[in-house]
């Protein structure tokens, strides 16, 4: 949940749709970081920006 930074129950839905494999031992589950790995590829979009310099940030704003 921390490394794809979403909540359990979203976990749970793309565990359960088969988006992302796991492991299951009674009420725990296990996700390897392969299976995080293809889930990641598997959903990953090329940046579509022709330039490479970014934006300038301004004040302290958070991206």
């Amino acid at each position: 949940m921390d490394l794809l930074q979403v909540k359990d129950r979203y976990l749970k839905k793309l565990r359960d749709n088969g988006y992302i494999g796991y492991s299951r031992e009674g009420d725990k589950y296990w996700y390897t970081q392969d299976d995080v790995n293809k889930f990641l590829r598997k959903f990953h979009y090329e940046a579509f920006a022709t330039n490479p310099n970014l934006p300038e940030r301004k004040g302290g704003d958070v991206w």
